[in-house]
């Protein structure tokens, strides 16, 4: 089955006879499910930005008929308290009448509720399919699960949520099995950390000599002087290596796509979406006042290293068709003086498009262990994606990124490994984004491998 699973799937419904059913029913499939029965009091104090699937029972006032008035004001007021704007999911309508009041719903999340609409058209679940009408002994009506000692529930439920994804956006599948798989992952590895404390006879005592080791081995010697909480946050993110190698091993024995269907399957993504994308794996947008290798600063106040760094890593050759259609045949001064004043006109052209930047580049060993008396930077320019057919294709001096997405435009960041420095960190302020861990790995790398060159001499 493909659902999410640890809570990503909600029930809205004010029938608890009509819910518990239908969670045991999901709780054969290992799917846990959070429920609300639309009272206020009872909506999460912190608003979700991981659900993927809400059932939503459009009759909520507990009447035996809609009341659309009454429904859509508790609906409405459902969404907006349990949901972060913009969250990507899905809808199952779990109704008695599939088709009633539709449009109605469908209307709602085109306009009230826009900012919560789901990913996909609504799709409906008949409650009938479940249920029968009974009776209880005072003759009050109830509803009763169909065939409760069957699979036919489950089954009938596995098909309704299975099937209405895949018609609709099966490509979904895949997202949703991974994300099952990194929580699995995350079990697997508390167990092992947990399994490992209980080896030294005290669980408590076990746990932190484990997260005190993991922080050893970011701080060093300096490990001594953190206080807990600091050698907690410095511990955990090694266990992110232990987690990466159980989700890759996961995805090769575990996952199966059952509903995609292989259809513009090897269709390229637009530009614009390929550097957003790139953005995502590259680079972090998270604000923070912390000087930290990675670190990107803006240093439009050298305009200077912006102009050189222009001038060296453009190939003012390809220009040249753009040169030609300026020539005047009566001109009198010689071609080379009036291109070379063209290209001019070009780097500065270039140079009020592009940004200026400063990049920490500070081993994060050395940072961690505060091994280093200045923080290393390199210089270089985020440079228009349109100017990157113009860059000269033989130097070495200089890394360029893939394409990226920064303030909605796109540009490749260009290294000039020449522009290594040490500043002090009192001036390194306002970092306008980060770059990720293995991307600066590749810089410094880069940069390594153009420092311990040899070089040859010869006649």
């Amino acid at each position: 089955m493909m659902l999410p699973k640890n809570g990503r799937v909600l029930i809205i419904d004010d029938e608890a006879q009509q819910v518990i059913p239908l969670q045991l029913a999901l709780s054969k499939f290992q799917i846990s499910t959070t429920w609300y029965n639309g009272e206020i009091d009872y909506l999460p104090e912190i608003k979700y930005n991981d659900v993927r699937i809400i059932i939503l029972d459009l009759n909520l006032v507990g009447s035996s008929s809609l009341n659309w008035v009454s429904d859509k004001s508790i609906i409405i007021s459902t969404f907006t308290n349990i949901l972060e704007k913009g969250i990507p999911y899905v809808i199952f309508l779990w109704s008695m009448n599939e088709t009633e009041h539709l449009e109605d719903v469908s209307k709602l999340f085109d306009e009230e509720l826009k900012e919560y609409k789901p990913i996909v058209p609504l799709i409906s679940i008949n409650k009938s399919d479940f249920f029968d009408e009974g009776f209880d002994k005072d003759e009050k009506p109830f509803w009763v699960l169909k065939n409760p000692n069957s699979n036919e529930v489950i089954e009938t439920l596995k098909h309704y949520i299975s099937e209405g994804i895949s018609k609709n956006i099966d490509s979904i599948e895949a997202l949703f099995k991974w994300e099952n798989i990194v929580s699995e992952s995350s079990a697997y590895v508390v167990n092992d950390i947990i399994n490992l404390a209980l080896l030294t006879g005290d669980i408590n005592s076990g746990l932190k000599s484990i997260y005190f080791n993991l922080a050893k081995a970011y701080w060093g010697k300096h490990v001594s002087k953190q206080d807990f909480p600091e050698i907690i946050k410095s511990s955990l993110p090694n266990l992110n290596l232990i987690l990466n190698d159980y989700v890759d091993s996961l995805i090769a024995a575990k996952l199966q796509i059952e509903h995609f269907i292989q259809s513009d399957f090897e269709k390229d993504l637009d530009s614009l979406l390929v550097a957003n994308v790139n953005s995502k794996l590259l680079l972090s947008f998270d604000k923070t006042e912390t000087v930290v290798p990675g670190n990107v600063y803006n240093n439009s106040n050298d305009r200077g290293m912006k102009n050189r760094i222009i001038q060296d890593i453009i190939d003012d050759s390809t220009f040249i068709d753009e040169f030609e259609p300026t020539l005047n045949k009566d001109e009198t001064e010689s071609k080379d003086s009036l291109f070379q004043k063209f290209i001019n006109t070009i780097r500065q052209r270039l140079a009020s498009e592009s940004t200026s930047i400063n990049i920490e580049v500070t081993p994060i060993c050395d940072y961690s262990q505060k091994k280093y008396v200045n923080n290393r930077i390199i210089g270089g320019v985020l440079l228009p994606i349109k100017y990157l057919v113009n860059l000269k294709r033989t130097a070495d001096f200089f890394y360029t990124s893939a394409p990226i997405l920064y303030n909605k435009e796109i540009f490749v960041i260009v290294i000039d490994f020449r522009y290594l420095e040490s500043k002090d960190s009192g001036t390194l302020k306002n970092s306008i984004f980060r770059i990720r861990h293995v991307f600066l790995n590749e810089i410094q790398v880069n940069l390594a491998r153009q420092i311990s060159r040899p070089g040859l001499i010869y006649v």
